[in-house]
């Protein structure tokens, strides 16, 4: 998908990005801001934490979790999401 993470493929993606719109289906929370966050600025966090971690060159982005990529990692999309919802909403 990019060369800041060759292991991420669009299948990955894709699938995420639908499970979250699932998820927003079933809460009832379905608006432009956020299925614009789950779909772009969820992927878009992870790729910007890879970058960040491949211009340190470090594999994990701390000690907490080390070896799943650190707690930075489980919550890159997250920060992505919430950036683009801070910005639409």
């Amino acid at each position: 998908m990019s060369p800041l993470s060759p292991a991420k493929r669009w299948s990955g993606t894709l699938c995420g990005a639908a499970a979250g719109l699932a998820v927003l289906v079933l809460l009832s929370s379905w608006s432009w801001p956020a299925v614009a966050a789950v779909a772009v600025g969820g992927p878009a966090g992870d790729l910007v934490e890879s970058l960040v971690k491949r211009g340190a060159g470090v594999k994990d982005s701390g000690q907490w979790l080390a070896g799943a990529g650190g707690l930075l990692d489980r919550v890159d999309s997250l920060v992505g999401a919430l950036a683009v919802v801070v910005v639409l909403g």
